[in-house]
């Protein structure tokens, strides 16, 4: 059965909603470290305006992190800038697109979207997220 484009949307960006601060490293600093999970509890909340502001700020940093840019195109796409969502996408696919997208449980009860569960996403890497992103926008 084919997904709506909403369904896809939805399962597109809750991949990149769980995969939170897997792409850091242990050379990063606290402060990094902070920020990214700040942008992450802001994207959680569906904090989109927050979450993009800090995820630009950890990319300020960390220019090389890709699960930054993935997850700052969905805090943009969200903000209904599409254009920069596009270009975050494709820096991530760019950045990482073999990095593997990992599963972290967190509470969605917070936010009012209704995201499905990401388990049957077709996605296991950031460049196969950011491509089936960049998909769902055109």
């Amino acid at each position: 059965m084919k997904k709506s484009w909403i369904e896809r949307t939805a399962l597109a960006a809750t991949a990149a909603l769980i995969m939170g601060t897997a792409g850091c490293a242990s050379s990063q600093s606290g402060e990094q470290r902070s920020v990214r999970s700040e942008a992450f509890a802001a994207l959680v909340a569906c904090d989109y305006d927050r979450a993009e502001t800090l995820f630009a700020a950890a990319i300020a940093e960390d220019p090389g992190n890709a699960y930054d840019h993935l997850n700052l195109g969905v805090a943009q796409q969200y903000n209904g800038r599409l254009g920069a969502a596009r270009a975050s996408y494709q820096t991530a696919k760019d950045l990482g697109p073999d990095l593997p997208i990992v599963v972290k449980t967190t509470d969605k009860s917070t936010c009012a979207l209704d995201f499905p569960d990401a388990s049957g996403a077709d996605a296991a890497t950031v460049g196969d997220l950011a491509s089936l992103n960049l998909d769902l926008l055109d």
